[in-house]
């Protein structure tokens, strides 16, 4: 066994086929109920349909990144305090986190929703858009943005690109295809705002997905970050000049912020992604128009109406102490106090 490893809590409706899914091949488990999961090598497994039953595929990259993750001190670097050494340790375990979630929401549904594929790593890397540059000046207390007749190359390499079916749908709607993103909140914004001018130029005006990713079209870029100060920045970068633009419904960025899946809730000491994990479908992702959305919402469909506050804390607060009985009062104007509930 790898000296960096997650204990993972097995529910009971997991059993270790599931749990094998998150896995390298031949990768051992350590019995049930509870399994022992690479905190790397787990999110680095590769699923895709096949005719009659789904199969695991593992992509030559990412054997060397496997390899090279083995051979780190994770361990150490928490003893002694080396944070930044355990950065791409913690980016995994976010992407592994989303990937367990949507797996099991999907077992739990009954059917109605179904995991088509997943990909991530070496699968979704080495695509770029070509944007123009822009030149910055600043005329007494504003900047000015102005694009010139040069491009530049911006990665295009999302955390992670899944599909989902709805079996409710009619004939030929029934796939959804989302991009994944984990911040951690160790980017700075001025690369945040690259990240998002390539995939709004990527998907939005050049539609490079289709034969980057063989998918159209994408529902959303689902961005899941720290806590809801970053996630209220995060939402207004979607409004620069170099991205959508300020006014205009920017329905490509859904938002969401950590704790909504790593809190426990009141009935279980777990967190919530290993107690209700089926909490990802429901509307827990924000819009910068701060209307809330749930991954099953068809185009220019909401499941919360917008508020005329800039802020959608009560809102989302309130459906949140509802729907999930977080931790915590419901303060006095229907939000959830002594909790990291999300408000942005």
């Amino acid at each position: 066994m790898p000296p960096s490893t997650l204990r993972l809590g097995v529910t009971g409706d997991v059993d270790q086929g599931t749990v094998a899914n998150f896995l390298p091949a031949g990768w051992p488990l350590s019995g049930n109920p509870v399994s022992t999961i690479s905190a790397v090598s787990e999110c680095h497994v590769a699923r895709f349909p096949c005719r009659e039953q789904r199969r695991l595929e593992i992509h030559p990259q990412i054997f060397e990144e496997i390899r090279s993750h083995r051979e780190k001190d994770y361990a150490g670097a928490a003893i002694g305090g080396q944070h930044p050494q355990l950065g791409f340790q913690n980016h995994g375990l976010m992407i592994s986190r989303m990937h367990f979630m949507v797996e099991m929401a999907c077992k739990r549904s009954g059917g109605a929703v179904s995991l088509e594929a997943w990909c991530q790593g070496g699968q979704v890397a080495g695509h770029k858009a070509d944007v123009p540059k822009v030149r910055s000046s600043k005329v007494g207390g504003e900047f000015f943005w102005q694009e010139v007749d040069e491009n530049e190359r911006l990665p295009v390499e999302p955390d992670a690109l899944f599909t989902l079916r709805f079996a409710d749908r009619a004939e030929g709607h029934h796939l959804t295809h989302y991009c994944y993103e984990a911040d951690r909140g160790s980017m700075v914004m001025t690369d945040m705002l690259k990240k998002f001018r390539g995939y709004y130029h990527f998907i939005k005006k050049q539609q490079e997905h289709r034969e980057a990713f063989g998918v159209h079209p994408i529902r959303a870029v689902l961005v899941e970050t720290t806590d809801e100060a970053r996630g209220k920045k995060l939402m207004d970068l979607v409004g620069h000049p170099l991205v959508a633009g300020p006014g205009k419904r920017a329905g490509l960025f859904w938002f969401s912020i950590s704790p909504l899946f790593t809190d426990p809730t009141v009935d279980s000491p777990v967190p919530r992604y290993l107690d209700q994990p089926e909490a990802i479908l429901e509307p827990i992702w924000a819009l910068p128009d701060h209307s809330l959305h749930a991954l099953g919402d068809t185009e220019n469909a909401h499941s919360a109406p917008s508020q005329a506050s800039p802020r959608f804390t009560d809102a989302a607060a309130q459906l949140y102490f509802n729907k999930y009985r977080l931790r915590g009062t419901p303060g006095p104007s229907g939000g959830v106090k002594d909790n990291a509930s999300c408000t942005f």
